[in-house]
Protein backbone atom coordinates (compact mmCIF):
# COMPACT_ATOMS: atom_id res chain seq x y z
CA UNK A 1 0.00 0.00 0.00
CA UNK A 2 2.70 2.19 0.76
CA UNK A 3 4.03 2.08 -2.99
CA UNK A 4 0.53 2.78 -4.08
CA UNK A 5 0.67 6.02 -1.94
CA UNK A 6 4.38 7.15 -2.98
CA UNK A 7 3.74 6.64 -6.78
CA UNK A 8 0.61 9.25 -5.83
CA UNK A 9 3.53 11.90 -4.47
CA UNK A 10 5.46 11.17 -7.52
CA UNK A 11 2.97 11.43 -9.99
CA UNK A 12 1.66 14.76 -8.22
CA UNK A 13 5.02 16.53 -8.23
CA UNK A 14 5.38 15.28 -11.86
CA UNK A 15 2.26 16.72 -12.90
CA UNK A 16 2.27 19.88 -11.27
CA UNK A 17 6.13 20.66 -12.22
CA UNK A 18 5.02 20.39 -15.74
CA UNK A 19 1.76 22.64 -15.85
CA UNK A 20 3.70 25.33 -17.72
CA UNK A 21 3.41 23.02 -20.91
CA UNK A 22 0.15 21.56 -20.33
CA UNK A 23 -3.90 22.69 -20.10
CA UNK A 24 -4.53 22.10 -16.38
CA UNK A 25 -8.45 23.00 -15.44
CA UNK A 26 -8.96 23.24 -11.27
CA UNK A 27 -11.52 23.32 -8.95
CA UNK A 28 -13.45 21.73 -6.12
CA UNK A 29 -14.21 17.70 -6.28
CA UNK A 30 -16.59 16.21 -3.85
CA UNK A 31 -17.31 12.84 -2.86
CA UNK A 32 -20.46 11.78 -0.29
CA UNK A 33 -20.37 8.30 0.54
CA UNK A 34 -23.90 7.30 1.54
CA UNK A 35 -23.09 3.75 2.30
CA UNK A 36 -20.22 0.88 1.92
CA UNK A 37 -20.47 -2.59 3.54
CA UNK A 38 -17.41 -3.52 5.16
CA UNK A 39 -16.03 -6.36 7.17
CA UNK A 40 -13.77 -6.36 10.48
CA UNK A 41 -11.36 -9.06 10.14
CA UNK A 42 -10.52 -9.08 14.38
CA UNK A 43 -13.46 -8.66 15.34
CA UNK A 44 -15.58 -10.75 12.79
CA UNK A 45 -18.08 -8.55 12.50
CA UNK A 46 -19.66 -5.92 9.69
CA UNK A 47 -20.08 -2.29 9.19
CA UNK A 48 -22.00 0.16 7.87
CA UNK A 49 -19.19 3.10 6.48
CA UNK A 50 -20.28 6.81 5.23
CA UNK A 51 -17.89 9.05 4.57
CA UNK A 52 -17.59 12.84 3.22
CA UNK A 53 -14.36 14.52 1.11
CA UNK A 54 -14.39 17.70 0.06
CA UNK A 55 -11.39 18.02 -2.15
CA UNK A 56 -9.06 20.24 -4.53
CA UNK A 57 -8.47 18.71 -8.09
CA UNK A 58 -6.30 19.42 -10.66
CA UNK A 59 -7.21 18.02 -13.94
CA UNK A 60 -3.47 17.90 -16.13
CA UNK A 61 -3.84 16.80 -20.09
CA UNK A 62 -0.82 14.42 -21.13
CA UNK A 63 -1.26 15.11 -25.00
CA UNK A 64 -4.63 14.00 -26.40
CA UNK A 65 -4.91 10.03 -24.71
CA UNK A 66 -4.07 10.90 -20.96
CA UNK A 67 -5.58 13.34 -17.94
CA UNK A 68 -3.93 12.79 -14.78
CA UNK A 69 -6.23 14.26 -12.06
CA UNK A 70 -3.72 14.81 -8.37
CA UNK A 71 -6.42 16.08 -5.55
CA UNK A 72 -6.09 16.48 -2.03
CA UNK A 73 -8.87 18.10 0.75
CA UNK A 74 -10.29 17.22 3.73
CA UNK A 75 -12.35 14.39 5.60
CA UNK A 76 -15.03 12.78 7.85
CA UNK A 77 -16.85 9.28 8.51
CA UNK A 78 -18.84 7.33 10.36
CA UNK A 79 -19.56 3.54 10.76
CA UNK A 80 -22.07 1.44 12.87
CA UNK A 81 -20.59 -1.62 13.64
CA UNK A 82 -24.26 -3.43 15.24
CA UNK A 83 -24.49 -1.37 18.39
CA UNK A 84 -21.72 0.58 17.64
CA UNK A 85 -21.00 3.78 16.22
CA UNK A 86 -17.89 5.32 15.55
CA UNK A 87 -18.01 8.72 14.53
CA UNK A 88 -14.28 10.80 12.73
CA UNK A 89 -12.87 14.22 13.54
CA UNK A 90 -11.70 16.09 10.43
CA UNK A 91 -8.67 13.98 8.62
CA UNK A 92 -6.95 14.38 5.54
CA UNK A 93 -6.43 12.62 2.38
CA UNK A 94 -4.62 12.56 -1.07
CA UNK A 95 -5.63 10.54 -4.38
CA UNK A 96 -5.03 10.50 -8.21
CA UNK A 97 -7.37 9.59 -10.56
CA UNK A 98 -6.44 8.78 -14.38
CA UNK A 99 -8.20 7.96 -17.67
CA UNK A 100 -6.76 7.19 -21.11
CA UNK A 101 -8.60 6.88 -24.23
CA UNK A 102 -8.72 3.16 -25.72
CA UNK A 103 -11.38 3.77 -28.48
CA UNK A 104 -13.40 6.64 -30.32
CA UNK A 105 -16.24 5.41 -32.42
CA UNK A 106 -19.71 7.38 -34.04
CA UNK A 107 -21.50 5.81 -31.08
CA UNK A 108 -19.21 6.17 -27.89
CA UNK A 109 -15.64 6.77 -26.85
CA UNK A 110 -14.30 4.35 -24.74
CA UNK A 111 -11.69 5.01 -21.76
CA UNK A 112 -9.36 3.09 -19.43
CA UNK A 113 -9.81 4.69 -15.80
CA UNK A 114 -8.43 4.69 -12.45
CA UNK A 115 -8.63 5.93 -9.11
CA UNK A 116 -6.31 5.58 -5.79
CA UNK A 117 -7.16 7.75 -2.43
CA UNK A 118 -4.99 7.88 0.75
CA UNK A 119 -7.26 8.91 3.82
CA UNK A 120 -5.97 9.77 8.10
CA UNK A 121 -8.22 10.34 9.93
CA UNK A 122 -8.78 10.68 13.67
CA UNK A 123 -11.68 8.98 15.61
CA UNK A 124 -13.98 11.63 17.84
CA UNK A 125 -15.70 9.24 19.89
CA UNK A 126 -16.98 5.61 20.22
CA UNK A 127 -20.98 5.38 20.93
CA UNK A 128 -21.59 1.57 22.97
CA UNK A 129 -25.43 2.05 23.52
CA UNK A 130 -25.92 4.61 26.25
CA UNK A 131 -21.63 4.66 26.77
CA UNK A 132 -19.77 7.24 24.57
CA UNK A 133 -16.10 7.97 24.75
CA UNK A 134 -15.11 10.80 23.32
CA UNK A 135 -11.34 11.47 21.87
CA UNK A 136 -10.22 8.59 22.59
CA UNK A 137 -6.25 8.36 23.09
CA UNK A 138 -4.60 7.67 19.62
CA UNK A 139 -7.34 6.26 17.89
CA UNK A 140 -6.79 6.83 13.86
CA UNK A 141 -8.62 5.15 10.96
CA UNK A 142 -6.13 4.96 7.71
CA UNK A 143 -7.60 3.97 4.32
CA UNK A 144 -6.50 2.76 1.20
CA UNK A 145 -8.75 3.37 -1.72
CA UNK A 146 -8.32 2.33 -5.46
CA UNK A 147 -10.40 1.33 -8.49
CA UNK A 148 -9.91 0.56 -12.55
CA UNK A 149 -12.03 -0.38 -14.96
CA UNK A 150 -13.89 0.89 -18.60
CA UNK A 151 -15.78 4.01 -19.35
CA UNK A 152 -18.06 4.81 -21.99
CA UNK A 153 -19.02 8.26 -22.95
CA UNK A 154 -20.38 10.60 -25.16
CA UNK A 155 -20.50 13.83 -26.48
CA UNK A 156 -24.41 15.17 -26.81
CA UNK A 157 -22.88 18.65 -28.54
CA UNK A 158 -24.30 18.14 -31.75
CA UNK A 159 -27.82 16.90 -30.72
CA UNK A 160 -28.31 19.27 -28.18
CA UNK A 161 -26.49 22.60 -28.79
CA UNK A 162 -24.92 22.24 -25.31
CA UNK A 163 -21.46 20.59 -24.19
CA UNK A 164 -22.98 18.07 -22.41
CA UNK A 165 -21.15 14.22 -22.24
CA UNK A 166 -23.03 11.39 -20.42
CA UNK A 167 -20.79 8.28 -19.03
CA UNK A 168 -21.41 4.80 -17.72
CA UNK A 169 -18.41 2.66 -16.29
CA UNK A 170 -17.63 -1.05 -15.18
CA UNK A 171 -14.88 -0.94 -12.54
CA UNK A 172 -13.38 -3.25 -9.96
CA UNK A 173 -12.60 -1.89 -6.80
CA UNK A 174 -10.86 -2.60 -3.83
CA UNK A 175 -11.00 -0.85 0.15
CA UNK A 176 -8.38 -1.59 3.18
CA UNK A 177 -8.15 0.24 6.10
CA UNK A 178 -7.22 -0.01 9.61
CA UNK A 179 -7.95 1.58 12.99
CA UNK A 180 -5.62 1.92 15.34
CA UNK A 181 -7.04 2.70 18.68
CA UNK A 182 -6.15 3.09 22.17
CA UNK A 183 -8.71 3.92 24.71
CA UNK A 184 -6.70 3.86 27.86
CA UNK A 185 -8.07 0.99 29.75
CA UNK A 186 -8.06 -1.50 26.29
CA UNK A 187 -6.55 -0.89 23.00
CA UNK A 188 -7.65 -2.25 19.67
CA UNK A 189 -5.75 -2.97 15.84
CA UNK A 190 -8.55 -3.79 13.86
CA UNK A 191 -7.88 -4.51 9.74
CA UNK A 192 -11.22 -3.73 7.12
CA UNK A 193 -11.93 -4.41 4.14
CA UNK A 194 -15.02 -3.95 1.80
CA UNK A 195 -17.25 -6.85 1.08
CA UNK A 196 -18.41 -6.12 -2.46
CA UNK A 197 -15.90 -5.18 -5.36
CA UNK A 198 -17.86 -5.06 -8.96
CA UNK A 199 -18.96 -0.69 -9.13
CA UNK A 200 -21.23 1.05 -11.62
CA UNK A 201 -19.89 4.45 -12.56
CA UNK A 202 -22.73 6.89 -14.02
CA UNK A 203 -23.15 10.71 -14.14
CA UNK A 204 -22.37 13.54 -16.79
CA UNK A 205 -20.30 16.08 -17.29
CA UNK A 206 -21.58 19.62 -19.02
CA UNK A 207 -19.45 23.22 -19.84
CA UNK A 208 -22.42 25.62 -19.31
CA UNK A 209 -19.78 28.77 -19.95
CA UNK A 210 -16.64 28.35 -21.99
CA UNK A 211 -14.00 26.91 -19.64
CA UNK A 212 -16.36 26.47 -16.82
CA UNK A 213 -17.07 22.52 -16.60
CA UNK A 214 -19.23 20.88 -13.94
CA UNK A 215 -19.78 16.81 -13.62
CA UNK A 216 -22.05 15.06 -10.89
CA UNK A 217 -21.83 11.07 -10.54
CA UNK A 218 -23.39 8.59 -9.22
CA UNK A 219 -20.94 4.98 -7.86
CA UNK A 220 -23.38 2.49 -7.36
CA UNK A 221 -23.04 -1.94 -6.38
CA UNK A 222 -19.94 -2.03 -4.51
CA UNK A 223 -21.11 1.68 -2.76
CA UNK A 224 -23.81 4.32 -2.62
CA UNK A 225 -22.35 7.60 -3.37
CA UNK A 226 -22.74 10.64 -5.13
CA UNK A 227 -19.70 12.62 -6.79
CA UNK A 228 -19.65 16.15 -7.58
CA UNK A 229 -16.79 18.54 -9.64
CA UNK A 230 -16.38 21.50 -11.12
CA UNK A 231 -13.31 22.84 -12.97
CA UNK A 232 -12.07 25.93 -14.86
CA UNK A 233 -9.57 25.74 -17.33
CA UNK A 234 -6.86 28.63 -17.00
Amino acid sequence: MMKLFTFVIIALALSMSSVYALDLTIGPDTEFIINKDLKLKNLDADAEYSAQYYDVKADVKLGDLIVLSPKAGINTFSAEIGDVDVNGGIGWNIGLDAETKALETKYADLSLIGKYRYSRTDIDSIDIGPLSINNPIEAILSTHEWEIGVMASKDLKELTGLQIKPYVGLVYSDFKGTADMNLSVIGLEEEISTKDHLGVRTGFTVSPIENLNVGVGLKLIDETAITAAASYKF
